[in-house]
């Protein structure tokens, strides 16, 4: 939509930017973030070593698999797409015993009562970012906040 001038801004999660932007496109502002490591949410009263063996976590992401995996390697793992209340729910349905979710997601929603662990490793760059993008030819709309 930004490509085809439809909108002037865009809001997106740093992390889920393609390296490097489509031509014609800039990041106009980028936030000092928030907590970039990932969390492995539970239920409530779960824990990682109340999880049975087998228990299924679901994530989207090979590189968050590996980091439960290094925690236990008897969980099994189901892919995950979709807003994170729809990934919370999954708990709640028994579809998945613990979810991976970005701890910044997690603080941003209000979510800080949900029992988790962070997981070990690296995160993606720009985890807990978040960036305004705008077409180049527009980048004049965010002059005020660099002539600051």
């Amino acid at each position: 939509m930004l490509l085809r001038g439809e909108i002037d801004i865009a809001v997106h999660s740093a992390k889920d930017l393609p390296e490097p932007l489509p031509s014609g496109l800039c990041i106009a502002a980028l936030t000092k973030g928030l907590d970039p490591r990932d969390s492995l949410v539970f239920r409530k009263g779960e824990s990682l070593e109340t999880l049975p063996s087998g228990a299924w976590i679901a994530t989207s992401s090979e590189r968050r698999e590996e980091a439960v995996r290094s925690l236990r390697s008897d969980l099994r793992f189901k892919d995950v797409r979709g807003p994170i209340a729809q990934r919370l729910a999954l708990l709640q349905t028994g579809e998945a015993d613990g979810v991976v979710i970005a701890e910044a997601a997690l603080l941003r929603l209000g979510f800080h009562h949900l029992p988790r662990i962070y997981l070990p490793g690296p995160t993606t760059p720009g985890q807990g970012q978040l960036a305004i993008v705008c077409r180049i030819e527009r980048r004049e709309l965010f002059s005020p906040i660099f002539l600051q």
